[in-house]
């Protein structure tokens, strides 16, 4: 008989502990702390974790825990959580790496004033959060810290951002306008890729660096403006800004690209075609700066257009090439050089007039420009490369400003000098440098 009741009282303790269980974690309206677990850190103070508190959907973290402060949530701490709202003490100054990544059911949520630092994928792949205010305090946009927030359409940075990382905003496919703010100097690689909506935003005035693709497919941008400040734009930066409509080019001396750059691929191909303006503060324009590698998905720049009263020295190696839309251009007196290649085939090209500062014309610098019917080539040109104009099948007349001094060779051989009077008459000039004297080198003396 006594066996049978501590069975009984077994029997009914296991069942009291299985419905108690089965009850707290059906009950999903539960809100608290309860389930949370606690980190010691170096400080004295304490970092939080989720633990068990997945079966809550309104998370309290408290600003204490043993009588000391809780000041970080902790890396991975709510990632892949279901919550609904979560609410951060004042106490919290960072927010870990991966803390809420994956945490679909949240649609907003409010950082406190003290955070200074939040990790690298603090809030990616969040994707009905729709609103977020970055606090002063934080200096640096972490890397993927908001990827693939799908919904994320208000973006609010109070401080002093110096850096945004990389894939920072990516695929934050509802972003339509952003303000960066001044201090920001370098765009991470991938920063902004594919924010397809985004229309609205001004580059600071301080930046230095515009990562690889940090633009890539955002298709609605209409006007950019690049700051003086740039030194450097990465490969991609503006891949398929296909409305891009102006460009306001003031970068005074940023680094050269590659050939496989493709920094503006695409541009211009659903406005009708970009307007170009180049500050009078750009000291060159950088080789492959619009350069697409494809004739195809060339830039379509309907004008160039430099300032009055420039210091451009130089325009570099296929800056220009294979460009489409723009019909003339008038090299500004101040470019002492046009680089190798620098307009090779450009398909609309018809009219080129050289300034007269200009000294030396590059290897093929215009070759390929099939519909070029006149040049005009300034009172300084004393070299033009081999191959220069061929391919300009059309070109038919060729304006020197000074006809005195050419000769004309061979690479690697010797030449023949090429009288004033030969070169004053436009039609002959223009059949030399197009097919008579096509591979040669020309040098006046």
């Amino acid at each position: 008989m006594k066996k049978l009741l501590i069975s009984i009282l077994l029997i009914l303790t296991f069942a009291c502990v299985f419905v108690g269980c089965n009850s707290q974690g059906s009950d999903n309206s539960n809100i608290g702390t309860e389930g949370l677990v606690y980190y010691p850190l170096n400080d004295g103070t304490y970092a939080v974790g989720g633990g068990e508190a997945k079966y809550l959907s309104n998370i309290i973290i408290p600003a204490t825990y043993s009588n000391k402060p809780v000041t970080k949530i902790a890396d991975n701490a709510f990632s892949n959580f279901e919550f609904s709202s979560i609410t951060l003490p004042n106490s919290i100054t960072s927010i870990g790496d991966s803390a809420f990544f994956n945490c679909d059911n949240i649609d907003n949520i409010t950082l406190p004033n003290n955070i200074v630092e939040i990790g690298d994928s603090a809030f990616a792949s969040c994707n009905q959060l729709t609103n977020i205010n970055i606090p002063t305090g934080v200096k640096n946009i972490a890397n993927y810290i908001f990827f693939d927030c799908s919904k994320l359409a208000n973006i609010s940075i109070l401080g002093n951002i110096e850096n945004i990382g990389e894939f920072a905003f990516s695929e934050c496919t509802s972003l339509v306008n952003l303000n960066i703010p001044d201090c920001v100097k370098d765009i991470g690689n991938s920063a902004f890729y594919n924010c397809n909506k985004l229309e609205t935003f001004e580059l600071p005035n301080q930046l230095l660096n515009i990562g690889n693709s940090s633009f890539y497919n955002c298709i609605k941008i209409s006007t950019l403006t690049i700051p003086s400040s740039v030194t450097q734009i990465g490969a991609f930066a503006f891949y398929n800004c296909l409305n891009l409509s102006q460009i306001n080019y003031n970068a005074v001396e940023c680094l050269d690209s590659t050939e496989d750059s493709a920094i503006f691929f695409g541009v211009g191909r659903a406005s009708g075609g970009v307007v170009l303006t180049v500050s009078e503060n750009v000291k060159k324009i950088p080789a492959y700066l619009f350069y697409s590698g494809k004739r195809d998905e060339a830039p379509i720049i309907k004008n160039i257009i430099f300032k009055e009263d420039g210091i451009c020295t130089s325009i570099g190696t296929r800056a220009f090439s294979l460009v489409r839309g723009f019909d003339k251009i008038k090299i500004p007196d101040s470019v002492i050089q046009i680089g190798n290649y620098a307009f090779t085939f450009c398909p609309n090209l018809n009219n080129v007039e050289i300034g007269n500062g200009t000294k030396s014309i590059g290897v093929q610098a215009f070759s390929g420009c099939s519909n070029l019917t006149e040049i005009v080539l300034g009172q300084s040109v004393e070299s033009i490369s081999y191959q220069a104009f061929s391919g300009c099948s059309n070109l038919a007349k060729a304006i020197f400003k000074n006809t005195n001094g050419w000769t004309v060779a061979p690479v690697l051989s010797s030449g023949h000098a090429i009288s004033s009077e030969q070169l004053s008459d436009t039609s002959k000039a223009a059949a030399y440098l197009r097919t008579t004297y096509e591979t040669y080198n020309w040098k006046r003396i």
